[in-house]
């Protein structure tokens, strides 16, 4: 038993140095568009410049010189669109040059996403499971080389989110909760999670997560406020003066707007189907409810649906992949190689569309092919576990 926990020791470590090597060649071999490989984290270090000298972080025309001076070749400035209490994550980037405080975000981001997907297999591993088999699918979901290779901050929620699940496990309820805050610098993601969290601490009198994600995000919208005392206001501008969620994003809801005449109402459309949906599904399975089995789904639906969002946020779904890599390990062999090489095709036709530098509604279509292929290993699981009831009959 030592010698194979040993060994299972060896094979994880080989598979974490495996991914980093990974990441961090296809963050250093990005396509860069100017000699100092100025990414989106521009809009955060350029933002975090202005909030600490208590001014709009969210204002155009300074941000556009900021990033200039940064060396950015866009005629349009890169805004960000997180809310205000992800100041006290990204203050300390405005008192650093550029240089450094991207080498120091690429590093947070990077570190987030090996703890996340370490968290992540630990919880959805099987016993007669390679580690190769879930860091393989890891290091080959394009999403995650994205996020990490254009400097977004999605690689912080997906550490949100498996910190939350880490915790949650263990029933420590607080640090579950202290994670959420993490997720909710893109809270429109997980919008389903969110009214879920809600009613599973009514349900279970449980309110400890739920309470402590909320003082950490007072406290950290009081400590912007401090900063800028009109940083919502500011925020809330964001949307009405610069039309932010009338942006196409390569979305379902996007498409449907596009297909219906750019009618800006149909954005919403599918989102109120989603919590429609999460109704009855809650209502089914609320009994034996476990974060770990339902975050997975939950997540996929809420992109799904989603009214805003970009290929690179799709790193959230990394729980379902190593969800599905575990249901279908014991499974038949002609499921689990089909779903893998549909999986593997997938990503590399959006690694084409990138290279050949397709616009943004190409990549509408991913999430639904995620979901179809999650659906079938779920479908995979639930004949096996049909077959072993019958066997033991």
């Amino acid at each position: 038993m030592i010698t194979n926990s040993i060994g299972r020791t060896a094979k994880s470590r080989g598979c974490l140095a495996a991914l980093l090597i990974i990441l961090c060649g296809i963050t250093l071999t990005a396509g860069r568009r100017t000699k100092r490989n100025v990414n989106d984290f521009v809009e955060y270090w350029a933002a975090s410049r202005l909030v600490v000298h208590g001014t709009d972080p969210y204002a155009p025309v300074p941000l556009l010189a900021l990033e200039r001076e940064a060396g950015l070749a866009h005629s349009n400035p890169l805004i960000m669109r997180n809310p205000p209490w992800i100041v006290p994550l990204i203050a300390v980037l405005g008192l650093l040059p550029f240089d450094l405080a991207q080498k120091l975000w690429m590093g947070c981001c990077l570190i987030s996403l090996l703890v996340a997907a370490r968290w992540l297999w630990g919880l959805y591993r099987t016993d007669a499971q390679s580690p190769w088999a879930s860091w393989v699918a890891a290091a080959f979901f394009l999403p995650v080389d994205v996020a990490l290779a254009i400097g977004q901050i999605s690689p912080l929620v997906l550490l949100g989110v498996a910190g939350f699940l880490h915790f949650e496990k263990q029933g420590k309820l607080a640090w579950a909760g202290a994670f959420l805050f993490l997720a909710a610098q893109k809270p429109h993601l997980i919008f389903l999670f969110w009214i879920a969290l809600l009613l599973w601490s009514i349900r279970m009198s449980a309110g400890r997560t739920l309470a402590v994600f909320m003082a950490i995000t007072v406290a950290a919208s009081a400590v912007a406020v401090a900063m800028d005392r009109a940083i919502f206001s500011q925020y809330f501008s964001l949307f009405t003066r610069d039309r932010v969620l009338l942006e196409l994003t390569p979305t379902l809801s996007g498409l449907l707007r596009l297909w219906l005449r750019n009618y800006p109402p149909m954005q919403l459309l599918l989102a109120l189907l989603a919590v429609a949906w999460f109704c009855f599904y809650w209502r089914g399975s609320r009994p034996a409810w476990q974060w770990r089995e339902e975050v997975p789904i939950l997540l996929l639906v809420s992109l799904l649906a989603a009214s805003y969002g970009w290929f690179f946020d799709q790193v959230i779904l990394l729980p379902c992949v190593f969800q599905a890599v575990g249901w279908l390990t014991p499974g038949r062999r002609l499921i689990s190689i089909s779903i893998s090489v549909l999986y593997l095709g997938t990503n590399a036709i959006v690694l084409a569309f990138i290279i050949a530098h397709r616009g943004t509604l190409w990549y509408a279509w991913t999430v639904p092919v995620w979901l179809a292929l999650y659906m079938i290993a779920r479908r995979e699981r639930r004949r096996r576990g049909v077959r072993l009831r019958r066997n033991m009959i």
